[in-house]
Parts: structure tokens; sequence; C-alpha cells
């Protein structure tokens, strides 16, 4: 067995590496400004300057000016902020409401525009960056930061939107969940008091709600032997409390893809040999098109789930050759035929048959690091970070919408 260092030095190259391993210059920042992709450009010293103007012709020729693009040429549009904060996650509730985690704060978008919702306290959880945003409806939604949260030095930020004496608010929570700060996760959301949550060595948690006291209840996931069931976890999703799919490394460092039964137990959803050397990242549809989409690195599958959990034959399965622009470490699937996935730079979306690159840059400009992506069939929403135009230029967080169907 290797040791936990070693997992926990392997988590985290594999959670940075939807970004970190991209090979497109969207993401990092380049050393001149030429390379930056808007080099500076001034005039000769000796040009001439042009002929002065009055007011009336300068106001002529501002009202001439075409109105800078806020849309790509993919039907992507830039909705306006509150707050200049990274974006890190997004989830939508079936009502239209939105919500997203910020460098510090949860944003919600009511429809028509982006609000702050919830700040976190400053000497509960400073410098929290809300990795995970995971619902059940618009009065049941939980955020859950990388940093340290309330009375606590160790646990994550944790925040519940509930209604608590007929009033909706969001509120921090405290936790005893472990998990590594800088390292990222998943969430899947059965029900209201039924929450899955993989993230963290040996963290695949199983979340119950918050009790009166404003505390999560919550277990690890154990195996047969009482050891933690996944020693580094990759993903976790479901289409019901009875068909939850969980990957990563067991405790003897193997990669695997689990399913729990109905009397709470754990089994191989999938031949180990069939794995590989490298955990699935997992993701999925609604429980009505139940299929689960694997992604190892190099190929991808989407399977369909039948009534009792059972994985049938890849109905689709691409290789890194044939899908370059987009593999899929970030996911939204709708259903058998629609889903849209990113790498981290990229936005493909996914038509039942084959792959697409849809642009997602506005004019040239801004860059987009996308951390997190949302589909619900209607509407498609990316969020992440703008990359600067020039070195040490600012760095902000963008939420970009495409709407109209698939």
């Amino acid at each position: 067995m290797k040791s936990s260092a070693l997992r926990f030095v392997v988590l985290l190259g594999v959670v940075a590496c939807p970004w970190a391993c991209a090979d497109n210059d969207g993401l990092v920042l380049s050393s001149t400004m030429e390379d930056s992709g808007s080099p500076l450009v001034t005039p000769d010293a000796d040009a001439s300057l042009p002929p002065a103007s009055d007011a009336s012709s300068d106001a002529s020729d501002e009202d001439a000016k075409p109105a800078a693009p806020t849309c790509s040429d993919g039907g992507f549009c830039l909705t306006e902020l509150p707050t200049s904060e990274v974006l890190y996650a997004v989830w939508g509730a079936s009502d239209g409401s939105l919500w997203a985690g910020g460098s510090r704060s949860i944003l919600h978008w009511d429809g028509t525009a982006w609000k702050t919702a919830f700040t976190w306290p400053d000497g509960g959880a400073p410098g929290v960056r809300a990795k995970i945003i995971v619902g059940t409806g618009p009065e049941d939604v939980w955020a859950f930061g990388d940093g340290p949260g309330p009375g606590s030095s160790s646990a994550p930020a944790v925040a519940h939107l509930a209604r608590r004496d007929s009033v909706l608010a969001w509120r921090a929570v405290t936790s005893d969940l472990e998990i590594r700060t800088g390292s990222s996760g998943t969430a899947w959301a059965a029900g209201p008091s039924d929450l899955w949550l993989a993230w963290g060595y040996e963290g695949l948690w199983h979340v119950r709600g918050e009790d009166d006291a404003g505390h999560v209840v919550a277990e690890r996931e154990r195996g047969s032997s009482g050891q933690p069931l996944l020693a580094v976890p990759y993903g976790v999703w479901g289409f019901g409390s009875d068909r939850v799919f969980a990957s990563g490394y067991d405790p003897t460092d193997t990669p695997v893809l689990l399913r729990r039964t109905l009397d709470g137990g754990w089994v191989n959803a999938v031949d180990a040999s069939t794995v590989g050397h490298t955990p699935w990242h997992i993701h999925g549809t609604g429980p009505g098109d139940a299929r689960l989409w694997s992604y190892d690195g190099w190929t991808t599958r989407m399977r369909a789930v039948t009534a009792d959990g059972t994985l049938l034959a890849p109905e689709v399965q691409r290789n890194g050759d044939d899908i370059p622009a987009c593999r899929p470490m970030l996911a939204s699937a709708v259903r058998s035929n629609l889903a849209w996935v990113s790498d981290g730079t990229t936005v493909c979306r996914y038509d039942g048959s084959s792959f697409e690159m849809i642009p997602i840059t506005v004019g040239g400009y801004p860059r987009f690091t996308v951390h997190a992506l949302w589909s619900n069939g209607t509407d498609t929403w990316i969020v992440g970070e703008e990359k600067p135009r020039a070195i040490g230029g600012p760095v902000r967080g963008f939420a970009l919408r495409h709407k109209g169907g698939s």
C-alpha cells in the first residue's frame, strides 16, 4: 500500500489537471505582451497628430462606434456580476434560479440579474473558494468551500440555504468533514437529507442534512473491513438513492468504479480490470434518461443505467484523438443526446453522435479559464476566471449564458 502522503499528492495532481495540464494558451499567462495576445501598440514618435475637431464631430464619431460585443460566435453571452471574484462552481434549480460560488461569496441569478446572496464571515472563513454548489431545489442548496470553516482550523467551509423558522436564508454551518485545502471535489444530491460528497483523502461522505445547532450530519463511507471505502475519491453521481456510483482509488490503491446497493453496501459496478490505471471521473444525466458518463484521462464513455443499477455496454466511446479539443474533465449531461463538456479551456456540445466545439471568446477578449458548467437543456452556463489582457492585469470572474435550447 502506498503512503497517505503519496495518495494526497496524487489527488492534488488529479484535481489540478483540468487546468494545469491544459495546453491551451487561454490558461497560462505569457511572459511577454506579444504572447498575451494583446501587444501594446504605440505610435511612432514623429507621427503627425490627427486634425483637431469640434465637439459636435467628436460626438458623432462616438455615436458611430459599434458597441463592444457581449456574446461569442457560439451564442454564449456575458452577464454582469456584482463582484470581481473568480467563480468556481455553478448549479441551477428547477425554477430557473442559479447559484454560483466565488472566492468569498455565493451569488444568485434570479432570472434577470446576479446578486450577492451570502458572504462568509470575516472571522469564520477567510479566503474561502466555494468549489462545490449542489442542491435539490430552490430551498435546499449547499456550498462547500476549501477554506477553514467556522470554529475550526481544519474543517472546510460549508454553507446551507434552507428554510428555518419560516425564513429562507443562507448560513454558515459547522462540520466534521475533512477536506484538503486547495483540492477539488464533486457532489450529487438525491434529496434534502441525502447528499453525497467526494472530496479529499479518504473523503467519500454521506451528508444527512444539518441539525438544530447548525452542524452538518454526515458519515464517511466505509467498506466491509471498516476502512474508508475510497482512499482517494474521484467522483460521485447517482440516479436515485439506490443507484449511487463512486469512483477513485480503493484502500489497496486499485482504481475502481463502485455502486451502492439497496442494503447500503458497495459492489464493483464494472469489472475492476476494465478501469485501467487511472480512476474515472464520472457524471451523468437525470434519472429519467439515466446515462453515466466517465472519463479516465484518455477515453470518454457513456453507458445506460438500468433500473437495478446495471451499467450496459458503452453507447459512446471516444478516445482523446477523436475529441482533442474537449476532453470532458468538466461536464453537464442533460440527456443521452445532449451534454456540455469542457477541458478547462474549451467547451464542446455533444448532440448524440458527435462533439462540436462551441466558441466562448467574446470579441477576441477576454479569454477564459472554465471552472464549472451547468445546463438544463434550455439554459447553459459556464463560470470561471478571465485571463488578464496583460501581465499583472486584474483577474476577474465571469459567467457566460447560452440560451435557446441545445
